[in-house]
């Protein structure tokens, strides 16, 4: 997901005008049919009760950001220019929970 920095914050960043956010989204598949998936235990226990069919029923696991990047930024405050880094701005990869 690009983010249109400039849009947002009209002059106070001078660079990078746009950065890529990244976003992890949408309920992660059948574990016993995808071997691929990193599952927290968690998310297994989740699915394992879905299976049995026991009321309540928790949420099915979706997949979320497991981990973040820095993005560094040049931003004008008061007249002087600055370099600052935001911890955890982009996503970097994900993971069913």
């Amino acid at each position: 997901m690009q983010v249109n920095i400039s849009a947002i914050f009209s002059g106070a960043i001078l660079y990078p005008s746009a950065y890529e956010a990244n976003y992890c989204d949408g309920v992660c598949g059948d574990p016993e049919n995808n071997t691929s998936l990193y599952l927290t235990s968690h998310a297994r226990f989740q699915y394992y009760y879905l299976s049995i069919a026991l009321k309540p029923s928790p949420p099915v696991p979706r997949c979320v950001p497991s981990s973040y990047s820095t993005v560094a930024m040049l931003m004008s405050e008061g007249g002087n220019t600055v370099l600052r880094i935001f911890d955890d701005l982009s996503a970097s990869s994900c993971q069913c929970l």
